[in-house]
């Protein structure tokens, strides 16, 4: 088989050497292997968006010493596409996120990018330049690409995530030429890689039936599988890191809010982080209302006739030193029946799902912990739980008040057990890759999160301060 490798987020810890490990595995196999990676043609990327000439020669430096550490041979291929497009770009983000070229849904993709960099769901224009780039070098290397596969008579593809503006570009020409493509992500923890056929990770009917066929098709035994489950949710709640940080270790274990009143109903909202899913597809449109914000300030503006009922907004704690207009927005919001916990406030996540009489989310993964911990949790966003029948989800905002009106029982939480014991397990093994945390590890005993400066590199840091020579790296390097 002739596999190709793309390597477009060499700086992201883990990502470089899951595509190593690839590599080495593919040669082991007696593959030919294509490496493609960026010289620095890409510019504005996502581990170095502010294009410093400084990030790329990191980038290729980690690179470099990298390809020394594979036993066996392989290429390395340089992406060279010029721009040679000029898309005009739609005025409202909206128009942006339906933007098109080909398969290729380029919108998306680029305020994906765009919006993780700044960590604010709503574009500026004083991102227009770099938004339109990110375009229109994004038809590029989709362009590129194509021509590329075609020409090597591709056989399988590798590429990382597949959300943002170059890696989807990278898996819709792949698509586009019907060459099987592999996206690759962490796994349940940090000893396992995952790989997802023909798509992103992001893919919510792909991943809600791998959840099922996980569950139906494992070796193990029930008693396995329940206990492989509930180990997922009471290692949560512990904070025990699995594939991500735990964000309940600062928290005090039990603690609520100084006006928690046992004789109210008490209703939580669990947030997301907005940016988060604000440009991944149409499938992660928001249901009933069209932000977190616009949700929370509607659904208690309109409770507040009915004095019973208090509302409490847990904010996420990753949303701490984040500072945008929709961070302004959900600190604004006012109502005498709404209390708000800040993102560094110790009050206790768990404490509030088990004592809250309703949990409302709009997505995250507090949503089906609290199926699982029986009590009632109503979804108001996509997500990859929403189908398992653990959690209640109102289509419309009369069925939403009257689940807020009614007592509500716990759905079974069979749902919840499944989505448990895949987060739990699924995954490749590493073989050549030993992790030491979530950003640290050793690739065959070598990390590369702390590589020395190359030879090469040193010198065309000296020569080549401000700019990258694409041209030059690509013929030599």
């Amino acid at each position: 088989m002739k596999i190709a490798v793309f390597s477009t987020h060499v700086l992201w810890p883990s990502h470089y050497e899951t595509e190593l490990e690839l590599i080495q595995s593919h040669i082991d196999n007696s593959d030919t292997v294509i490496n493609v990676v960026c010289n620095g043609d890409f510019k504005h990327c996502d581990q170095n968006m502010t294009a410093a000439a400084k990030n790329c020669y990191k980038c290729i430096n980690k690179r470099l010493v990298g390809v020394n550490l594979i036993d066996g041979k392989y290429i390395i291929k340089g992406i060279d596409a010029p721009i040679n497009y000029k898309i005009d770009i739609p005025a409202s983000q909206e128009a942006i996120k339906q933007l098109m070229y080909r398969n290729f849904d380029i919108g998306y993709a680029a305020l994906s990018s765009l919006i993780s960099f700044r960590r604010d769901p709503m574009i500026h224009p004083s991102d227009s330049d770099l938004l339109s780039f990110l375009i229109n070098k994004g038809v590029a290397v989709y362009e590129w690409v194509k021509d590329f596969l075609h020409k090597e008579k591709i056989d399988k593809v590798y590429v990382f995530n597949g959300r943002f503006i170059y890696n989807r570009a990278i898996l819709r020409a792949s698509q586009q030429l019907g060459i099987p493509v592999d996206v690759h992500e962490r796994g349940a923890d940090v000893k396992h890689y995952e790989l997802y056929k023909n798509t992103y990770p992001h893919d919510i009917k792909y991943i809600y039936n791998k959840i099922n066929i996980f569950w139906e098709t494992s070796e193990k035994s029930e008693e396995q599988k329940l206990a492989d489950a509930q180990r997922f949710f009471i290692d949560r709640k512990n904070g025990v890191e699995q594939s991500w940080f735990s964000f309940v270790k600062n928290q005090a274990q039990g603690k609520l809010p100084s006006n928690w009143d046992v004789n109210k109903k008490n209703i939580v909202f669990f947030n997301s982080s907005e940016d988060e899913f604000a440009a991944i597809g149409d499938d992660w449109k928001r249901f009933i209302y069209p932000t977190q914000v616009e949700a929370i300030e509607t659904i208690t503006k309109d409770f507040l006739s009915q004095p019973l009922f208090h509302f409490y907004l847990r904010i996420h704690p990753n949303l701490m030193k984040v500072e945008n207009k929709d961070m302004e927005k959900l600190l604004s919001i006012q109502s005498r029946n709404l209390t708000l916990i800040y993102p560094d406030d110790d009050v206790s996540s768990y404490a509030l799902i088990e004592q809250a009489n309703k949990v409302i989310t709009f997505g995250s993964t507090v949503g089906i912990e609290a199926a699982f911990w029986k009590t009632p949790s109503i979804l108001l966003g996509s997500c990859f739980y929403r189908d398992l029948g653990a959690t209640y989800n109102p289509s419309t905002q009369e069925e939403l008040y009257s689940m807020l009106n009614q007592d509500l029982i716990p759905l079974p939480n069979l749902g919840a057990l499944k989505y448990g014991f895949y987060l739990k397990n699924f995954g490749i093994p590493f073989k050549y890759y030993k992790a030491e945390g979530i950003f640290s590890g050793t690739f065959k005993g070598y990390d590369l999160n702390k590589p020395k400066h190359t030879l090469p590199i040193r010198i065309l840091r000296k020569i080549y301060p401000n700019e990258v020579p694409v041209k030059l790296m690509n013929r030599y390097l």
